[in-house]
C-alpha cells in the first residue's frame, strides 16, 4: 500500500489518502498579478489514460490567515508517452509555485514520471530551457542538448535523521544531457549545531555523454548531533545549490519517554521520525462529543479509532481528551447570534480551520443534562481501555473559549461540578486510568492556583499546565513552579504535573523575507536562531522535571506544507529537523523515560540532579556564563548534542552539558561540583569554553519529603 495518507486530530479528524500527491518547487516565484503566465511541463504514466495535473499555487504569502490565496490546476489524461503539456493563466497574488503530479480518480498501482517543468511570463509556451541554460538558438525538443549537467543531492536517511552507528551518507545523482562529457563538481560547506565550521571534502566526478552517475558520500564516523551542509555546484551554465539538514541521534532503548507532542504527526513516517527524537507520547484531539455522536446514541467511532489506533501502532503512547463539555444537542449554550450579541471576540467570526471558533462555540458551554455527558465519557473510557491509560477532561477551561470561558460568566465551580461529574465514569470504565485536570493555563496562574485551591485534587491523578514562553527565559519556571508545587501542598498534596502544551519557536531559514511576524499567529518565530530554541528547551524541561513535572509535550504536530514552513512545530521544518530534534533525542536518552529528582543548585549556574535508573544524570548550565565547574571523577561530561567535554573542568553557558556517572551516584557528583575546579579545561568540544573563577557559594535544594 503506497498511498499517502494524512491524519490529524483537529478540527474536524481527517483521514485522508491522498490520490493527488503533486510535486511542488521549493521557494516562491514572485510574479505580477494580473499579467499572463504560462506554465508547460512533461509528464507520461505507466498506465494509458491515467490522470495528471499541473499548475500553480498562487498566493499573497504575507497575509497569513487571510486566505488571499488560488489554486490554478489542470487535469490532463495521460499517456505512456512522454507529452507535453501546457496552460495560460493570470495570477491574482504577487507570489506562487508550480505543481505537477499524479491526480488519480481511485486508488491503483501507477508511475507517473514528471520533468522539463517551466514558467514564463507570457500567453505562449516555449520551447524548454534547463535553468541557468542558453536563451537563443534552442532546439525545439523538450531538452535543450546545449545545457548539459543536471545534478541531485540528498541524505540516505529519510529528512536526514541518521541513528549513531549506523552507516550515513550523501547521495550525488548527476544526469547529463549533453553531446559530450563533462565533469560534476560539488562543494560543501559545514557548520555544526553551535554554528562552527566543519571541514568537508569537496566532491568532483566524470559524466558521461548521455549518462546519468550516482555517488555515495559517507559522512564522517565521528559526527553526531545537527549539521547544516550547502552543496554547491555548477549546472546548465549556471550555478546552483542544496541545503541538507542532518541529524545523528543515539539509538532509541525505550519507547517510554518523558517527551510528548500536542497532536500527533500526521504521517507514519514523521510519527517514526518523531519517536528518533526522543517523542513517546501524543495527545489526541479526536475524541470530541459532538463529533463522535452527532445525535444521541449514534456513535461514529470511525472518526477516532484510526486517530487512536495510528498511534498505538507506532510503538507510542496515547492521552486522549474530552475536549469540549457539550455537544450541539446537547448543550445550555444560546444560538450563535446571542453568544455575538454578548461577545466582540464570537462576532469577529471563526479563525483557522474553516472558522472553527463559530463551529464550536455552543460545545464550551455546560450540557443540558449532566448524565449524557457521563454515559458518553463512560462509553468511551471503556472503548478505549486496552489502548488509552490516561484521559483529559477539557482543554484550557476558564480562561479561553474551549470550554467553560470565564467571559461568558463560568467559574472554577462550574469546572469542577463537571469534572467531579465524569470522574467516577472513567473510573467505572477503566479502574487503572490516570485522569488529568485542571485549567491548563500556566503553573502559577490565577486559574491554576485557584483551581488548586478550589480542590481539583482530590479528583486527579494529574495536574494540566500549559505554558508558551515566547522569548521568556526558562529560569523564570523555578519560581512559578515552587509556587504551584506549595499551594498543592497546602490543598491536598503534591501529585505529578503534566505540561500538556509547550514550546519555544524560532527558526534559521525565516519563511520569508523581509520577515515581519503575521499578526495574530503567536507561532510565528520569536527566539533568535534554532540553536537558542534547543538551549532554551533543554534548560525548560530539566527545571521542570525537577520541580515536580512528569511529562512535557511540545507543541506541535503540525508540520506546515510546501513553502509554508511548520513554524508551529519545533522538531520539523519544511520536512528536515530543526535543531532542537537531535537535543531532545540525547535529552531523552539521558534521562531515560522515569527520571527522579536527587537535588538542584541554582545560584553560580543551574545544576540539576537526577537518578535514571541506569546511571545518574545532572544537567548544568550558566546563562550568564560566568561558572566553571570540575568534572568529578567517576562522570563523564557531554554536550547538548552528546560529544564528550574533555578535561578536568568545564566552563557553563546558557547551552547544557550534562555529567553521567553510576546509578546512585547524582547526589556525591552534584556536591563533587561545589567544589573549586582543579585546573582550567584544556580541550573543550562544543559546549566547553575557557575556564573561569571558581563559583559563587551553591544553593542545593533537595525534594520535600511530602512529594509525588
Amino acid at each position: 500500500d503506497n498511498t499517502p495518507v494524512f491524519n490529524f486530530d483537529y478540527y474536524y479528524p481527517v483521514i485522508h489518502r491522498e490520490l493527488r500527491p503533486l510535486a511542488a518547487s521549493l521557494g516562491w516565484i514572485q510574479v505580477t498579478p494580473g499579467e499572463p503566465y504560462t506554465m508547460s511541463v512533461s509528464m507520461r504514466a505507466s498506465r494509458e489514460g491515467a490522470r495528471g495535473a499541473f499548475g500553480v499555487h498562487n498566493e499573497d504569502a504575507g497575509k497569513g490567515w487571510d486566505g488571499a490565496l488560488e489554486e490554478v490546476l489542470q487535469a490532463v489524461p495521460l499517456t505512456r508517452q512522454w507529452t507535453r503539456y501546457s496552460r495560460t493563466f493570470t495570477p491574482k497574488y504577487p507570489f506562487l509555485f508550480v505543481l505537477a503530479g499524479p491526480d488519480l480518480v481511485r486508488e491503483e498501482d501507477v508511475d507517473v514520471d514528471v520533468d522539463a517543468v517551466q514558467l514564463e511570463k507570457g500567453a505562449q509556451a516555449t520551447a524548454f530551457i534547463p535553468r541557468g541554460g542558453p536563451r537563443t538558438d534552442v532546439a525545439p525538443t523538450f531538452f535543450n542538448p546545449q545545457a548539459g549537467l543536471e545534478i541531485g543531492i540528498e541524505p540516505t536517511a529519510t529528512a536526514g535523521v541518521f541513528t549513531l552507528g549506523e552507516p550515513a551518507a550523501l547521495r550525488i545523482k548527476a544526469s547529463n544531457i549533453a553531446a559530450k562529457a563533462t565533469s560534476a563538481e560539488i562543494t560543501f560547506k559545514v557548520t555544526d549545531f553551535a554554528d562552527n565550521v566543519v571541514k568537508f571534502p569537496d566532491v568532483a566526478f566524470d559524466v558521461p555523454a548521455g549518462a546519468v552517475v550516482e555517488r555515495r558520500i559517507p559522512l564522517p564516523a565521528d559526527w553526531r548531533g545537527f549539521y547544516r551542509v550547502l552543496a554547491e555546484f555548477q549546472v546548465a551554465r549556471g550555478s546552483d545549490a542544496r541545503l541538507l539538514r542532518i541529524a545523528i541521534v543515539p539509538p532509541r532503548t525505550t519507547a517510554e519517554s518523558v517527551i510528548g507532542v500536542n497532536h500527533a504527526y500526521p504521517t507514519k513516517l514523521l510519527l517514526e521520525l518523531a519517536k528518533k527524537a526522543g517523542v513517546g507520547w501524543c495527545r489526541d484531539w479526536s475524541l470530541k462529543w459532538q463529533h463522535i455522536e452527532p445525535e444521541r446514541g449514534k456513535y461514529r467511532w470511525d472518526l477516532s479509532d484510526p486517530q487512536i489506533d495510528r498511534v498505538v501502532a507506532a510503538g507510542m503512547s496515547s492521552m486522549a481528551m474530552i475536549p469540549f463539555p457539550s455537544a450541539e444537542w446537547n448543550s445550555t449554550a444560546p444560538d450563535l447570534d446571542a453568544l455575538k450579541a454578548r461577545s466582540e471576540h464570537y462576532r469577529k467570526g471563526g479563525i483557522g480551520d474553516g472558522g472553527e471558533l463559530i463551529l464550536r462555540a455552543r460545545w464550551a458551554w455546560p450540557p443540558s443534562d449532566v448524565n449524557e455527558l457521563r454515559d458518553f465519557v463512560r462509553t468511551t473510557v471503556d472503548r478505549y481501555r486496552g489502548k488509552v491509560q490516561v484521559w483529559e477532561f477539557l482543554n484550557e477551561s476558564l480562561f479561553t473559549d474551549y470550554s467553560l470561558p470565564d467571559d461568558m460568566g463560568f467559574t472554577a465551580k462550574d469546572y469542577l461540578g463537571l469534572l467531579r461529574a465524569i470522574v467516577p465514569a472513567i473510573r467505572a470504565a477503566n479502574p487503572d486510568a490516570r485522569i488529568i485536570g485542571g485549567p491548563g493555563a500556566g503553573t502559577s496562574s490565577d486559574y491554576t492556583l485557584e483551581l488548586v485551591k478550589a480542590g481539583v485534587m482530590d479528583s486527579v491523578d494529574i495536574l494540566d499546565v500549559h505554558d508558551y514562553p515566547e522569548m521568556g527565559k526558562p529560569e523564570r519556571l523555578i519560581e512559578s513552579m515552587d509556587k504551584l508545587q506549595a499551594a498543592m501542598r497546602a490543598h491536598g498534596g503534591s501529585k505529578p504535573v503534566w505540561m500538556t502544551e509547550f514550546s519555544y519557536f524560532g527558526t534559521d531559514d525565516l519563511p520569508r523575507m523581509p520577515f515581519v511576524p503575521v499578526p495574530g499567529l503567536w507561532s510565528e518565530p520569536q527566539l533568535h536562531s534554532e540553536r537558542e530554541v534547543a538551549d532554551y528547551t533543554v534548560r525548560y524541561c530539566a527545571i521542570f522535571l525537577g520541580r515536580g513535572g512528569e511529562r512535557i509535550f511540545l507543541h506541535s504536530g503540525c508540520t506546515g506544507s510546501a513553502n509554508h514552513p511548520g513554524t508551529e512545530s519545533c522538531l520539523f521544518a519544511d520536512g528536515a529537523v530543526r535543531k532542537v530534534f537531535p537535543a531532545m533525542s540525547v535529552f531523552t536518552d539521558r534521562m531515560g523515560p522515569s527520571p527522579r529528582f536527587v537535588a538542584d543548585r541554582t545560584q553560580g549556574g543551574f545544576i540539576f540532579a537526577f537518578e535514571t535508573g541506569a546511571h545518574a544524570t545532572l544537567v548544568l548550565w550558566d546563562p550568564d556564563e560566568k561558572a566553571t565547574v570540575p568534572i568529578p571523577s567517576g562522570a563523564t561530561c557531554e554536550d547538548i548534542m552528546g560529544w564528550r567535554v574533555r578535561g578536568s573542568s568545564v566552563r557553563l553557558t546558557g547551552s547544557p552539558v550534562y555529567l553521567i556517572g553510576r546509578p546512585g551516584e547524582a547526589a556525591r557528583i552534584l556536591a563533587a561540583c561545589s567544589e573549586a575546579p582543579e585546573e582550567p579545561p584544556r580541550d573543550g568540544r562544543r559546549g566547553a569554553g575557557a575556564a573561569g573563577g571558581p563559583a559563587s557559594p551553591p544553593m542545593l535544594r533537595q525534594p520535600p519529603r511530602t512529594g509525588r
